[in-house]
């Protein structure tokens, strides 16, 4: 995608400069391979684009979700390896937060000392960027694992900040981010009833989700609204989510 850099009247001819950026779901290994081994290819075509900067739409790592409570030394060195493959595209990365990367306190901890505590905004070259979690952010005290592997409806504080944000005017566009596919997953939760309405009024571009979806990439508009799936995989589907999940049986086949 390309977005234009905002620019007075006089400024606005044929010609004025733009940008790209690349948005990329679901790059998170697996239980045998810890990191993707489609990532070096994955960035290899990122580097041909020369992006202004790259959004990972969640589930960054494997998270070490099969251990509880996550080992503190696992996920830093899995956040290490990862983030040293991605400083190799030498641009700004902006990150919202899957189930994989933030399954218990601790792991919330550990991001949030790296990457702040969603969620946040960007504002680049005047296009701005409201970065969202879908994931369950643990509370002090909980003591629960990997809770909610489809993520939970934006809350009250979210839907506020959602509010607030967009009532700042001005921005050449706007894009929003999610770790799941609220829009897909719910078809009667609250973004639907809530969150699309701010997003039509504000006239927001495009929102882009990680995670798996009715496709591995795929899209739909409503409202003036572009939706964008995209989910980078590096093994097939368990048994048991085949099992479970009709759109894992899509993927697969």
């Amino acid at each position: 995608l390309t977005a234009a850099a905002p620019q007075t009247p006089a400024q606005r001819a044929p010609g004025r400069e733009t940008f790209r950026f690349v948005v990329l779901g679901h790059i998170r290994g697996s239980r045998e391979h810890r990191i993707n081994p489609k990532l070096a290819e994955v960035l290899d075509e990122v580097r041909t684009i020369r992006p202004a900067f790259v959004v990972l739409a969640g589930d960054i790592i494997w998270g070490d979700v099969d251990s509880n409570p996550s080992r503190p030394a696992e996920l830093i060195a899995e956040w290490n390896s990862v983030d040293s493959a991605l400083a190799t595209l030498g641009v700004p990365i902006y990150r919202v937060p899957g189930n994989h990367d933030i399954p218990d306190v601790g792991a919330r901890d550990i991001w949030v000392r790296r990457y702040g505590r969603p969620p946040s905004v960007v504002t680049v070259r005047g296009t701005r960027l409201i970065l969202l979690t879908s994931a369950f952010i643990p509370p002090d005290g909980d003591t629960t694992h990997h809770k909610y592997m489809n993520g939970v409806d934006l809350d009250s504080g979210q839907v506020a900040f959602l509010k607030r944000t967009l009532a700042d005017t001005g921005y050449s566009h706007t894009f929003v981010f999610t770790g799941h596919l609220l829009w897909w997953e719910r078809p009667d939760g609250r973004w639907w009833r809530e969150v699309h309405p701010l997003l039509v009024a504000a006239r927001v571009d495009n929102v882009f989700s990680g995670d798996y979806g009715p496709l591995k990439f795929s899209t739909r508009e409503l409202g003036g609204v572009r939706y964008y799936q995209t989910s980078i995989e590096g093994s097939a589907p368990s048994l048991a989510m085949l099992q479970r999940r009709i759109g894992s049986r899509l993927l697969s086949s």
